[in-house]
């Protein structure tokens, strides 16, 4: 029996360990996020960010921030590189101007830690780790930070979160509303995480914002990211973040 016992508690801890060393750089080749989003006409559609290709910038290695949203060709959207757990962002990106340099995430952070971050929508916010857990993502850990805006004049009173190697609940750029909603990450097309990956934050519904469907489940849009009335009798149709096949 305490032989038992002295093999459970191996585990756990070796466990616990596993979770909190684990870390799964932000920039990958291959990785694609998707968000659902409004576009002109209260349109609710499924736009994508991905990373595509290196390019040199100010002596910094970096990887091409790509976006691209239905009816719309791809557009250069910035560059990213990450160093000891930051990531960095320049943009805008224009011929002849040094552009500007903006911190996007940082998760080397600790509980109780404050920081600084600029997130292009807002301009630069000051904000407080509030808590950090370890979720579970497709049977990887993850933590999962629970930030607090505690700028001078803040403006957002609930809680916002990022996914470690994911990024943000609402999208790449937005921790509040307005902005787009996560639907899902993908790396060389296998899904990373999704809505459900942010633990107790997503029993909230705040995806109503841009949505009349306070479920996500009843979410279904077609691959061009238009929304559907029902699930299609053939084909390929997204729903929930996850893509399934008729």
């Amino acid at each position: 029996m305490k032989k038992y016992f002295l093999t459970l508690f191996i585990m756990v801890v070796s466990l616990t360990l596993t979770a909190q060393d684990y870390y799964e750089p932000f920039l990958v080749d291959g990785k694609v996020w998707y968000y659902e989003t409004t576009r002109q006409l209260n349109q609710h559609v499924i736009g994508k960010y991905y990373i595509d290709g290196d390019t040199l910038i100010a002596g910094k290695n970096c990887k091409k921030l790509m976006f691209e949203w239905p009816g719309t060709d791809p557009y250069l959207g910035g560059a990213l590189y990450e160093e000891e757990r930051r990531v960095w962002m320049f943009y805008p990106i224009s011929p002849g101007k040094e552009p500007a340099l903006h911190l996007l995430y940082d998760f080397s952070c600790k509980e109780g830690d404050v920081m600084k971050v600029d997130l292009v929508t807002y301009g630069e916010i000051v904000l407080k780790v509030d808590k950090i857990e370890t979720v579970y993502t497709f049977t990887r850990p993850r933590r999962l930070f629970t930030l607090i805006d505690v700028s001078e004049n803040n403006r957002h009173s609930g809680p916002a979160y990022w996914l470690e190697g994911v990024g943000s609940r609402r999208d790449m750029f937005s921790l509040w509303p307005p902005g787009g909603v996560f639907v899902s990450c993908e790396i060389d097309g296998n899904q990373v995480a999704d809505q459900s990956s942010f633990g107790p934050a997503a029993l909230m519904t705040d995806i109503q914002d841009i949505s009349p469907d306070t479920s996500a489940s009843n979410t279904i849009h077609d691959l061009q990211g238009r929304r559907l009335n029902g699930v299609p009798q053939k084909g390929i149709y997204i729903q929930n973040g996850r893509k399934y096949v008729r």
